[in-house]
């Protein structure tokens, strides 16, 4: 009987240990097959020799071309307001009035008293003989005191000032625009300021260039403005000015010229790219280059590998990078290299690698 116990307990020992290493293997296959290695995905771009726009960036702000405060040569209550914040407006047209029951009448009592001298005039000179007598023959003497003892010069000069005050009830555009900074409200006296009207359908972008950047500047060159509201939107002008000196920062302003696409305003800031075209250059995406102990460093394709290739950047815009090797790090980079442009962030060298996309 203890015979037969011994050899149950042998028994169930083996299969117990050979389940284990069944279960063992079981396991260390299915590890097997969760493992994959991972696969370094990346995009590729041929280096080839291009024409580089070198920029030079700045801030600056738009001001309008013709920009103008207004106001009533006369004085009085203002009657009519034709016009609101931000309302545009024709050159001559009306802006707003002030009461003119006053200046109707100082013109009327000026007509009458240029008809009085008028026929005062014709007294002084029948006094001299000339009776309907074409002015133009009497000597200039006789009509200069004919002029001053008749009133008629000082009641033609009343006349003509008269006629301006009335005009000047009615406030005008000088020329076409938007009108901002209404000062006045109806029915109170008008003030010397009624508001400011603004030209901006061209617009002047003021900033500023070091004076090591003046050799990159020119008259008539173009650039590209953006806003900080819409920085996507990209605003095309030319540069009109620049002027001939260095203030005290070591600065230079320069003026350029745009057109405005009717979401521009007097007074936005905004950024201002200026670009000169370098032809046959070694030019890549920015994104090829990344940065390792502190170097730059881009990676090279070939054979299915990267390859660890130190470069320096010579140039720089807002998208691209003009590279050379490193030499001194005994780095190569020729014309016709294929250069990994993504996938690069965590890359290594001699590492493999699988092409998303040729570009």
């Amino acid at each position: 009987m203890k015979i037969q116990i011994i050899i149950l307990c042998v028994l169930s020992a083996v299969l117990i240990g050979c389940n284990e290493k069944k279960e063992t293997q079981t396991d260390t296959n299915l590890a097997k097959q969760d493992y994959t290695a991972e696969k370094n995905s990346v995009e590729i771009y041929v280096l080839k020799l291009m024409t580089f726009n070198k920029q030079l960036i700045s801030n600056g702000r738009f001001e309008a071309r013709r920009k103008s405060d207004i106001g009533f040569k006369s004085t009085g209550e203002i009657t009519a307001i034709n016009v609101y914040e931000g309302s545009k407006i024709n050159a001559g047209s009306t802006i707003a009035m002030i009461d003119a029951s006053e200046y109707e009448i100082a013109l009327q009592r000026a007509e009458l008293a240029f008809r009085k001298a008028e026929i005062d005039l014709i007294d002084k000179l029948a006094g001299y003989d000339y009776i309907n007598a074409d002015t133009s023959k009497i000597p200039r003497e006789v009509m200069e005191i004919a002029y001053i003892r008749s009133g008629y010069l000082d009641a033609k000069n009343s006349l003509a000032s008269a006629k301006m005050n009335l005009n000047n009830c009615r406030l005008t555009a000088p020329f076409s625009g938007k009108i901002a900074d209404i000062k006045s409200k109806l029915n109170e006296r008008s003030q010397s300021t009624f508001c400011t009207i603004i030209d901006d359908a061209i617009l002047n972008v003021k900033f500023t260039i070091l004076e090591t950047e003046l050799n990159f500047v020119r008259t008539g060159q173009k650039v590209q403005v953006s806003t900080f509201t819409n920085p996507d939107v990209i605003i095309k002008g030319h540069i009109t000015e620049i002027t001939p000196s260095v203030n005290e920062k070591g600065q230079i302003s320069i003026i350029a010229q745009i057109q405005n696409n009717g979401e521009l305003i007097d007074g936005m800031n905004v950024k201002i790219i200026i670009e000169n075209s370098i032809a046959n250059q070694m030019v890549v995406p920015k994104s090829a280059v990344v940065i390792r102990d502190n170097m730059e460093v881009l990676f090279r394709y070939s054979n299915g590998k990267s390859v660890w290739t130190y470069v320096n950047i010579q140039m720089t815009n807002s998208k691209e990078y003009v590279v050379s090797p490193n030499t001194s790090r005994g780095a190569e980079l020729n014309v016709g290299d294929t250069v990994i442009v993504k996938g690069n962030l965590n890359l290594g060298g001699d590492v493999d690698v699988e092409i998303e996309n040729k570009k």
